[in-house]
């Protein structure tokens, strides 16, 4: 099997904790935590990138491509990765010397990709439990910066 996980957060120097959710014929759970975490880092110039294609809806855009599959794994995974790099980037670039403009418009092309993905999250149906808690954690991700939920800014 492979899995490709999103990055972990910066204050815990990129660590995913992993547990595995076993669920038998009869719906008993079962809950195996995997004891040695896991360190997956960012990668900005790719999320960069990603952002430009989603941004210029580029239709050969492998991103895009998953973001508008209807699949709610993919597109969950997706969205919990982009929007954890842009937290960072957004959290890196706030503590910058830019400009009050440059922060402006930068919040507002966040703001753009992520009203983007979060329409792709609140299209998707729900199954199950597991996919309450997929598109629960992809919301919470993607709405976390909150001066990047809207696009109007405050001057």
């Amino acid at each position: 099997m492979n899995i490709q996980l999103p990055q972990g957060p910066e204050f815990d120097f990129y660590k995913i904790y992993l547990f595995v959710n076993v669920i038998d014929d009869s719906f008993g759970t079962t809950v195996f935590t995997i004891t040695t975490p896991v360190n997956v880092f960012p990668d900005y110039q790719l999320a960069n990138s990603l952002a430009a294609s989603i941004s210029n809806n580029d239709p050969n855009s492998p991103i895009l491509q998953a973001l508008n599959s209807g699949n709610l794994n993919i597109i969950a995974k997706n969205v919990i990765a982009l929007t954890t790099v842009f937290n960072i980037q957004s959290s890196s670039n706030s503590s910058s010397y830019m400009s009050f403009d440059s922060i402006n418009a930068l919040n507002n092309q966040m703001a753009n990709l992520r009203n983007f993905m979060v329409n792709r999250i609140v299209e998707l149906s729900i199954s199950d439990i597991s996919s309450i808690k997929v598109i629960s954690s992809a919301l919470s991700v993607a709405t976390q910066t909150y001066q990047q939920i809207s696009t109007n800014t405050a001057v």
